[in-house]
């Protein structure tokens, strides 16, 4: 009798000691799954997707699906945050196109350079002539012969300009137009690309002095004396005497 009466104390204590449940994870589970599967990443966004992961981190811990609602949940949310933050990505980048789109031109040329002319018969050799807002490599590598890295010169409303001058030999001064010895012909970059073509002509100024003094002129030689010439300062005789 004493045996029976301590088997069914362990029977009783056993069965206060099992774990509740909750039943409501298989119905949130089934939810999530029908929303994900059909609606993709918009089930995922949705509010009724929040209200499931929320339910889900309410369950309490210590009951048979307590682990398994905590993983769900945090699966969900981890696909949710993912899903949030290509989708900003995607919209900064559309943003930052658009802002490209809208940014002002290349700098202007003031002094437009000669356009793209390519060389009749010749197909290979390329334009005669720099073009604008060409690479300062390509002007290097097609033009160079002709052109000195002079430094930087400072263009009034442009500030500081990479400049390569022509330079003077007979080949390159007739090619480029170079109309006398005192005339400098640049070819300026700004951000690596050629922007603008520039002359300059030095300018002689005369000084004019004044008119040179006048040259002593040398005193002639008296002239001799003739017979019966008349003497400076005599007085001629009276004819009637």
């Amino acid at each position: 009798m004493r045996t029976v009466l301590v088997v069914l104390v362990l029977g009783l204590g056993l069965s206060g000691c099992r774990k509740k449940t909750a039943r409501e994870f298989y119905d949130l589970e089934s939810r999530a799954t029908i929303l994900e599967t059909r609606d993709g990443e918009e089930g995922l966004l949705s509010d009724e997707m929040t209200g499931i992961v929320t339910a889900l981190k309410a369950i309490p811990p210590d009951t048979v699906e307590g682990p398994k609602a905590r993983e769900l949940s945090s699966n969900l949310e981890a696909n949710r945050q993912r899903v949030m933050k290509e989708r900003a990505d995607a919209a900064a980048a559309l943003a930052q196109s658009a802002a490209a789109a809208r940014l002002p031109p290349p700098v202007e040329v003031t002094r437009p350079v000669e356009p793209k002319t390519e060389v009749v018969g010749t197909p290979d050799a390329g334009p005669a002539r720099p073009w604008a807002n060409m690479t300062l490599a390509e002007f290097q590598e097609r033009f160079g012969t002709c052109m000195e890295g002079v430094g930087e010169k400072d263009i009034p409303g442009k500030g500081r300009m990479q400049a390569w001058e022509v330079i003077r030999t007979p080949t390159c001064i007739l090619k480029y137009g170079i109309a006398n010895e005192d005339t400098h012909h640049f070819f300026l970059f700004q951000n690596g690309r050629l922007a603008e073509e520039r002359t300059e002509q030095r300018t002689i100024t005369i000084i004019d002095a004044g008119r040179a003094p006048a040259v002593a002129q040398p005193e002639a030689p008296p002239m001799p004396y003739v017979m019966g010439m008349p003497v400076a300062g005599a007085e001629a005789p009276d004819a009637s005497e």
